[in-house]
This record gives structure tokens, C-alpha cells and sequence, in this order.
């Protein structure tokens, strides 16, 4: 982690959940920190990005030029005073010729709606779980991220029979 890195109390996926008092605080604080300081780490606590990312991962986020944003990279955005860990899948522009980004959850049928320069906030570099630490730059991981956005479509085919099992056993 570098000396601009630092541990964020915010939680992707349960921002609504921040206690009453200095939630907005801390809402402003992750994106501020990286906006300024270039990078911060965050605990994703939703199971969107399973299983590449999965409920409980500490992700380590960059500052990064929405214009290098490839698909298949893991980005990180703010949306009504949420935040968002999602892979890109597409690029697109704008009638103003802004940069959007198209975007999903790994794990969810829908895409997200495009993502502009203000919501977006830095591309994931690193994902540590328990014990492991797994480099999202590798070759491998870059690689495996862009066939995972080529196929992102078709994730209903599996995801579907798999949440209809689970259902009968809750």
C-alpha cells in the first residue's frame, strides 16, 4: 500500500447502512481521498462481483484517467451517494464527446446506466481475501477480466438456476 493509500470506513454496497451521524462525512472522505490523494482502500460487502470480488474483499482503488479505462478493467464509482465495485464492459461517448463507461456487477443480470468522468472514481488494482492477495494488473487477471466482460451478457444462464436452487433451500 502506498503512503497515499489508506483504509476507508466506508463499505461498498451499504452506504445507506452508515450510522445517521457523519455517514454524507464519510461519503465525501473515500471519494475526496482518492480524488486528492490518488488511492484508497475499501471493503466490498455485497455479493455483485462474486465470485471474482467476493462479500468481505478489502479492494485497493487508484485514481485513474477514464479515458485509459478498458473493458474488463474493475472500476470504482459514486451514484447517489452510493458506491459501486463493477467491471466495465463497453466504452461509450456521449453527444457532448464525454467518456462513458458502460458497467455491471459480475454477478447481476442488468448493466448499470452509463458512467460519466463525475460518478467515476478509480480502476481496482488489488483485491486482498483473508490471506491472499490476488493483483488485478497481472496479465492473467487482465486477461481472464476481458473475456469475463466479452461473456458478461450471457451471466443470466448461469446465475438463474443457480439462484432458483438456492431459493429452494432457504
Amino acid at each position: 500500500m502506498s503512503a497515499a493509500s489508506a483504509v476507508s470506513p466506508v463499505r461498498v454496497g451499504q452506504s445507506r447502512n452508515l450510522p445517521p451521524t457523519g455517514s454524507h462525512a464519510h461519503l465525501r472522505t473515500l471519494a475526496l481521498k482518492i480524488r486528492t490523494q490518488g488511492s484508497a482502500s475499501i471493503r466490498v460487502m455485497t455479493g455483485n462481483m462474486s465470485p471474482w470480488i467476493r462479500r468481505g474483499d478489502q479492494v485497493f482503488v487508484r485514481r485513474w484517467d477514464i479515458d485509459q479505462i478498458r473493458a474488463g478493467d474493475v472500476v470504482l464509482f459514486e451514484r447517489n451517494q452510493e458506491y459501486f465495485v463493477h467491471r466495465v464492459l463497453r466504452r461509450d461517448r456521449a453527444s457532448s464527446g464525454e467518456s462513458l463507461l458502460i458497467t455491471k456487477g459480475d454477478a447481476l443480470e442488468a448493466e448499470d446506466g452509463a458512467i460519466c468522468s463525475a460518478e467515476f472514481l478509480g480502476r481496482a488494482t488489488r483485491i486482498h481475501r483473508k490471506n491472499r492477495h490476488i493483483d488485478i494488473e497481472s496479465l492473467g487477471q487482465t486477461v481472464l477480466g476481458r473475456i469475463l466482460a466479452q461473456v458478461s451478457a450471457f451471466t443470466f444462464v448461469l446465475y438463474a438456476p443457480v439462484r432458483f436452487a438456492a431459493g429452494l433451500f432457504r
